[in-house]
């Protein structure tokens, strides 16, 4: 049996013992870790890829002269003049080879040859950095390459924990370059007749001096929601390091709350902004309160360590204590507290000087609400993470990392603490664990599948169901792996809808159920011997007999939930209920059906609910997990028309048709809807369904007929054609333009393609074999002189973004400015027209470049997007769906 502990659990949310980013999974616990993460923030080296640094691969000498001029800031500053035959203009490395070879940094192995893919040697790298230091005289009076410039090097620090090997990898690269960063630079101070004079100019480094980067020590002693000891007021994204404020920038540097550390920032109109942060010398512990032995006292920390054995710490006689973000005085019993989560730091000597206590109440999530920005919790309290909450306290997984409001979902468990009615820290777990209860150890801990759970102090003190022998379920784990709260509920891997269904005769009669899962897959399921209807035993080979199963001569398509054996033939089958006129309480633990009715009777019925999917989600708690299986509206249709679709996906569609919500939980939340559809009429267009017109063109299919098609260019930049079935259909509603003027096309019928123009952005539907069925226009490329009227009230910002019924979102703007990860609009608030700034993130391999002088169409990268450029741009929700720049 497995025991999961929480003994020195490491939380990066609250600290990290090591460097602020790392970059690249093949660089840890490599003497050239550190280095390479710090020459990555600042931007020096590349990566092999987003995962790999390849600290083993050797460096070319190209590759080491781009590496040398991007500390000095001089990396592809010009072209030079032609110097080598081996390194033409089309070479990648030319401009930086020349410009080296001008400044004296490098020279060729011949008077016409460099060998730039050459490996670089050792003695080659310390030459060329030993001379961007400045160091050149003293190299050459010293005895000149090699030796002289090895001696030169050791003396000035270029060399200090650097593996001497004539064959240099990229590791240890690395580890010269970040050396160097720090040494510095000599400089000629005065020429003479046959003589010049150099000195070291002491209040400068080469970081400083060519890249503007300072260097700063000390300790963190605020962030935005702790505080160590007095320091100005700490906002969002920055901290405290004494009386000097940082912005974080990219780095995680708010974790280092309470740590000695070493910053390297950049000032930019008086404020400055952390690329790198890393530990000096800390020791940090994280450590659950149940973890704590009683022998503790407030001079020596007592924890259980190997074997049986006491592990003691030395705790600082004034040692700072700081509860939930606020520093106050302690006794010994604070340090003892069953739902605190405590991380103690250390100095160079190995004494603890400061300690944080986070005491954690655990809230399991009902619902969310993304309009109103507010999460609830199934014990009835919410928080708001509008605007102005959201500068209080933060919302991060274990690791750190920030979570999105949009992909918070119902069972996920909040670690909120609070300081009061202040809450200072919100951690969201996502994690479950799927199995069965074998044993408890009294009321503390559960054995699952044969691994020992934590039951968290929460669950144990309140009246929520607890984990029971036998019991089979979802069990929802906290930030720091305890069960916090248990779902017994049917698994959504176990919903199936019922196709078809046959049964064979002979001595031997079975029962086979064809079923569409929600992977989307198309499976048949032979019925077990003995199998349960609704928890009523049934012969398997005539379940399909049963009246719930069976109208007439017809399986009755429905959905369903089901379980299998070992052997994978259905074992048990449970339908749904009629829980239309039951209210919640009356539903606990049944599978309901909530609502069916047909899409022409609604208007006078009781139970109207509304058909947009905005009135969805406002009426009924629709989460990520909720999933849409579409069907095709008549008994007989193709496999090819049954789909699966998120509903936090869906964009467009005005209404569900015929349609049945499903609801398996007691807290009336809907788990799947089952929508009837006319196959290539009704259309549900999904993300992956946008693209921008290229044209219509004349074609000839794979059997050489003429055929019409229409060329589009998708997010990704692929280019493909649709072939135009002859009954498609093309919509260009308003919103696709604006009100002030009308397109002629737009509320008519039988719109031909031909009235799509090259730069049209549309959503489309396509038939299971690559043809076009249907289309909608987003954006009418023509008509956008016309928003760009409403445009000019703003000067050079963006109105406020429209919204269509569904929560689809959708502008035509001016870029303000680029930032990590996404471009950033200025829109005036609806209530009283100030302006605040709106960002659109999550853009990457979703941006298209349209030229209009050359009329071309490709893929960009956002980070070559220019303020002032005009950008369209449609998401749903938090799904960003395409961008397109235009030109």
């Amino acid at each position: 049996m497995k025991r999961l502990i929480s003994f020195l659990l490491v939380l990066t949310m609250l600290m990290c013992g090591g460097i602020s980013v790392v970059a690249f999974e093949d660089t840890k616990g490599l003497p050239c870790e550190d280095d390479v993460s710090l020459l990555f923030d600042l931007g020096i080296v590349d990566g092999k890829s987003n995962q790999a640094y390849a600290p083993a691969d050797p460096l070319t000498r190209v590759e080491m002269v781009t590496y040398a001029l991007r500390i000095l800031g001089m990396d592809g500053i010009g072209t030079g003049r032609p110097v080598f035959e081996d390194v033409s203009e089309e070479h990648w490395g030319y401009a930086n080879v020349t410009v080296a070879y001008d400044l004296g940094l490098v020279a060729g192995v011949s008077e016409t040859a460099f060998l730039p893919d050459a490996p670089v040697t050792f003695s080659q790298a310390v030459k060329i950095l030993t001379v961007a230091l400045g160091y050149t005289v003293q190299a050459e009076a010293a005895g000149g390459y090699p030796s002289g410039y090895l001696i030169i090097a050791q003396q000035i620090g270029l060399l200090d924990g650097v593996l001497r090997d004539e064959e240099i990898n990229r590791g240890t690269m690395a580890s010269l370059t970040a050396n160097a960063l720090d040494i510095h630079p000599s400089q000629r101070l005065q020429y003479g007749d046959d003589r010049i004079t150099v000195g070291v100019n002491e209040s400068e480094t080469l970081l400083s001096l060519y890249l503007g980067v300072d260097t700063f020590k000390g300790r963190v002693t605020a962030n935005s929601t702790d505080t160590v000891a007095p320091s100005a007021a700490v906002k969002k994204g920055q901290i405290a390091v004494g009386d000097l404020l940082f912005a974080v920038g990219k780095t995680n540097a708010e974790t280092f709350i309470g740590q000695n550390v070493k910053i390297r920032a950049k000032e930019e109109n008086g404020k400055w902004t952390v690329l790198h942060i890393a530990s000096d010398g800390n020791t940090v512990l994280s450590v659950a309160g149940k973890d704590v032995l009683p022998a503790t006292t407030k001079a020596k920390l007592v924890l259980e360590g190997e074997n049986g054995k006491e592990k003691v710490y030395s705790i600082s006689g004034d040692a700072a204590f700081v509860y939930n973000g606020i520093p106050r005085a302690w006794e010994q019993t604070d340090l003892i507290s069953d739902r605190s989560m405590y991380t103690f730091i250390m100095g160079r000597g190995g004494e603890i000087h400061t300690i944080f206590q986070n005491r954690y109440e655990n809230r399991v999530v009902k619902s969310v609400s993304e309009e109103m920005k507010k999460v609830y919790f199934k014990d009835g309290t919410n928080l708001v993470f509008d605007e102005a909450e959201w500068k209080k306290y933060s919302l991060t997984k274990a690791d750190g990392s920030s979570v999105e409001l949009s992909a918070v979902i119902e069972w996920d468990v909040f670690s909120v603490c609070q300081n009061g009615t202040d809450v200072l820290k919100a951690v969201v777990s996502e994690a479950r664990v799927e199995g069965t209860v074998t044993e408890l150890v009294g009321t503390e801990e559960a054995v699952i599948d044969g691994e020992i759970y934590p039951i968290a102090k929460s669950l144990q003190e309140s009246t929520d169901k607890k984990p029971t022998i036998g019991e089979k379920g979802i069990f929802c784990l906290d930030a720091y792996g305890q069960i916090a709260a248990v779902n017994n509920a049917v698994l959504s891997d176990n919903y199936g809808f019922i196709v078809s269904g046959s049964t064979k005769g002979g001595l031997d009669k079975t029962a086979n159920i064809k079923l569409f899962l929600l992977s989307g897959e198309m499976k048949v399921f032979e019925v077990a011997e003995k199998a349960m209807l609704n928890n009523t035993p049934k012969d398997g080979s005539e379940i399909l007999d049963d009246p719930l199963l069976k109208s007439g001569e017809n399986v009755i398509r429905q959905l369903i939930t089901y379980e299998t054996d070992e052997e994978g033939k259905i074992k048990q089958i449970r339908t749904a209920a009629d829980g239309t006129r039951m209210n919640w309480q009356e539903r606990q633990g049944i599978f309901s059906k909530d609502f069916e009715i047909a899409a022409s009777e609604r208007a006078s019925a009781g139970n109207y609910i509304g058909y947009t999917m905005s009135s969805l989600a406002s009426r009924y708690k629709l989460t990520e997990k909720t999933r849409i299986i579409i069907i095709p509206a008549a008994d007989n249709g193709t496999d090819q028309e049954y789909a699966v679709q998120e509903f936090r996906k869906v964009i467009h569609g005005d209404g569900f048709g015929d349609s049945t919500l499903y609801d398996i939980d007691k807290d009336n939340v809907i788990s799947v809807i089952v929508q009837k559809k006319s196959f290539q009429r009704e259309v549900t267009y999904g993300t992956e369904n946008l693209a921008i017109v290229s044209g219509v063109v004349d074609m000839l299919d794979k059997e050489g007929l003429p055929i019409r098609a229409l060329r589009i260019i998708l997010p990704s930049g692929v280019e493909r054609s649709l072939q135009i079935t002859d009954d498609a259909t093309l919509e260009i509603p308003t919103s696709a333009i604006t009100s002030v003027e009308r397109d002629p096309y737009v509320g008519a019928s039988n719109i031909p393609f031909t009235a799509l123009e090259k730069g049209d952005i549309i959503q489309y539907e396509a038939d299971g074999q690559g043809r076009l069925t249907c289309a909608a226009v987003r954006l009418r490329y023509r008509y956008r002189y016309l928003i760009e009227k409403s445009l000019s009230q703003y000067g050079e910002r963006a109105p406020e973004p429209n919204y269509n019924y569904n929560g689809t979102q959708y502008l035509y703007a001016r870029v303000d400015r680029v930032v990590d990860n996404g471009v950033v609009v200025y829109a005036p608030a609806v209530a009283d027209g100030t302006e605040y700034e709106r960002l659109f993130s999550n853009i990457q391999d979703k941006t298209l470049l349209y030229n209009s002088a050359r009329e071309t169409i490709t893929p960009m990268d956002y980070k070559d997007i220019e303020e002032g450029d005009k950008i369209f741009i449609l998401r749903k929700l938090t799904d960003m769906m395409i961008v397109v720049v235009y030109r």
